[in-house]
């Protein structure tokens, strides 16, 4: 809403949804929003595909029986014929070719109809369960939710009319960077009451990993039983039951994570893993198992949620005695980077492992990596590109290289006037920007000078294996994400 009512020179009280997918359709990309997916996506994240039936033709037989499988009820071959060959130029918000501009306008009428249609529904899992905001106390003042787990069991014998047939519980909730605890005990937490011999379940999700060294670094989530202003000593002494310090690595720790606790609760056994979309990325699972003289896990009923130093907002927090599948995606455990096959999209097929392939020759500058059609394809069959993040980079990804970028940290970090030099940002680190810029598809034809634009894109600047702006020499196999 604010780029186009500063465009269109508007007030808020003016604008529409109406105007604003106006004003989408009918600009450069690089003057939109733009979203980067990461190497793999759940596939409930698809919501449709739409594809011209030459496409969809010229698939293999292997091909249609997946999409099949797959896609079955979401996915529409429109009646399309178009060049299977990218446009050349000049770029645009609507292709230079009829077919495609009729296919575009096509699926955009498509989208319109659906948004407006899904506005009126609400989500598969719309939010539930209790949300709370709460203080940053240090451990010291544990807030209690509503709703115990006898309750929540009794509602769920009620509805169900039967019993869990395992006798687990399973606590789901979502919060942002951590550092906080759920608690779960016998009875209320009360500072005023003295608890000293009450032993409680512990479950400590650490903080969001602020490190930038070469090494990834997060403190340890762990389960324990005790107090939670014990935390501190735990921490100290390294005392724990069970954790990791690896259990956020991979996921997208800038949004709401899913965690699912399981309170196996005859045997005693107890098991922390994430849930929702970042479980494909990250399998952790905390696991341990209290003797009864430990903690009677049993007896366990009341929840409660404390922070340590900043304010912590929780929500949809459940309880549940039958795990939500939809919360837990699918994945195949052997699945091999070598080996590894998927469907080639219209962006290039990045199933290849990098270690296969020979590194581009044109590194910083490669463009054809996310050219549309075969060409693009071909090409990342055959070479790797370097990721734009480097060794910091969280995922991973098999089909790029993440060779070591050794650069020191910008003394004016995100408050640097130098964010537009490619050469600059190619020899300081800047916090939560890539080392490198994403190259323009216009290169050094582009007419957009806008520092904006320019702190996004590079235009041909020949950082890799030549002196930059400041007189560094760059070595370093580089890559961008363009969409």
């Amino acid at each position: 809403m604010a780029i186009t009512s500063n465009e269109l020179k508007l007030k808020s009280m003016d604008m529409d949804l109406q105007t604003i997918f106006k004003r989408w359709l009918n600009t450069d990309s690089h003057r939109t929003i733009e979203a980067h997916l990461p190497q793999l996506i759940p596939l409930d994240y698809i919501d449709h595909i739409y594809i011209p039936k030459n496409l969809f033709d010229s698939l293999n037989a292997q091909a249609h029986k997946a999409i099949d499988a797959v896609f079955k009820h979401s996915i529409t071959v429109t009646p399309h014929q178009v060049d299977t060959n990218p446009d050349t130029g000049p770029f645009g918000p609507v292709p230079t070719s009829k077919e495609r501009a009729d296919h575009q306008n096509y699926v955009v009428d498509k989208l319109l109809k659906r948004y407006d249609r899904d506005v009126h529904n609400p989500p598969a899992r719309p939010i539930q369960g209790a949300i709370i905001t709460i203080p940053g106390t240090g451990f010291n003042d544990s807030f209690l939710l509503p709703l115990t787990i006898s309750e929540a069991y009794e509602q769920y014998h009620n509805e169900n009319q039967k019993n869990p047939t395992d006798n687990i519980a399973y606590i789901y909730w979502q919060v942002m960077h951590g550092d906080m605890m759920l608690v779960v005990s016998s009875e209320p937490l009360d500072n005023e009451k003295d608890q000293t011999k009450l032993r409680s379940l512990i479950c400590y999700i650490a903080p969001k990993s602020e490190s930038y060294d070469s090494n990834y670094y997060e403190q340890a989530t762990y389960l324990n039983c005790g107090q939670p202003m014990q935390h501190h000593v735990f921490v100290s002494k390294n005392q724990y039951k069970a954790k990791s310090n690896i259990f956020h690595i991979g996921s997208n720790t800038d949004d709401f994570i899913t965690y699912c606790l399981e309170i196996h609760r005859s045997s005693g056994k107890v098991i922390l893993r994430q849930a929702g979309s970042n479980a494909i990325y990250n399998h952790q699972e905390i696991v341990c198992e209290f003797t009864k003289k430990e903690l009677d896990t049993a007896k366990l009923d009341f929840i409660h949620v404390t922070a340590d130093t900043k304010n912590i907002s929780v929500r949809n927090l459940i309880v549940c005695f039958e795990k939500q599948m939809d919360l837990h995606p699918t994945f195949d455990k052997d699945f091999k980077k070598s080996n590894a096959t998927a469907l080639t999209t219209t962006s290039g097929d990045h199933s290849h492992d990098s270690s296969s392939l020979k590194p581009c020759p044109d590194n910083v500058n490669c463009v054809l990596q996310y050219a549309a059609g075969a060409s693009g394809t071909a090409h990342n069959s055959k070479f790797s590109h370097p990721c734009r993040f480097s060794e910091l980079c969280q995922n991973k990804e098999p089909y790029l290289t993440h060779d070591p970028h050794p650069s020191p940290l910008c003394d004016y970090d995100k408050d640097c006037n130098k964010l537009a030099d490619a050469f600059h940002r190619a020899e300081y680190r800047h916090t939560d920007l890539p080392d490198f810029l994403v190259p323009c598809r216009n290169q050094n034809k582009c007419p957009d000078k806008s520092d904006e634009h320019r702190m996004k894109y590079s235009h041909g600047e020949q950082v890799f294996g030549k002196k930059g702006a400041e007189g560094k020499n760059y070595s370093y196999y580089l890559i961008f994400i363009y969409m």
